[in-house]
């Protein structure tokens, strides 16, 4: 009978011990891609930013450059208008000299 015991505790102390090896530590190439995913996804991260960054540079740009041209125009109409009333004064003042 001890005996049997025996043999079944050596054979659960072998079967244990197959079973209970350490986990498979991650080879250097995996280490290695994870930190190349990682770097990708900080890429693709700073990338994005970057993108919306400009995105919104250029659109101010663009405001920007909106207003100065309806300024340019509204100057434009200005000096028409001065030049259309300088015209008539020179007018009445040609008519007004003998």
């Amino acid at each position: 009978m001890k005996f049997t015991q025996f043999l079944v505790f050596y054979g659960f102390c072998v079967s244990y011990s197959a079973f209970a090896e350490p986990p498979p530590t991650a080879s250097p190439e995996a280490l290695s891609l994870a930190g190349s995913v990682q770097a990708a996804q900080q890429k693709l991260v700073e990338g994005r930013l970057s993108q919306e960054r400009l995105e919104r540079a250029l659109s101010e740009q663009e405001a920007a450059s909106l207003r100065a041209t309806e300024s340019l125009r509204e100057r434009d109409r200005a000096v028409i208008e001065l030049r259309r009333q300088l015209s008539e004064l020179q007018a009445a003042h040609a008519s007004d000299s003998p």
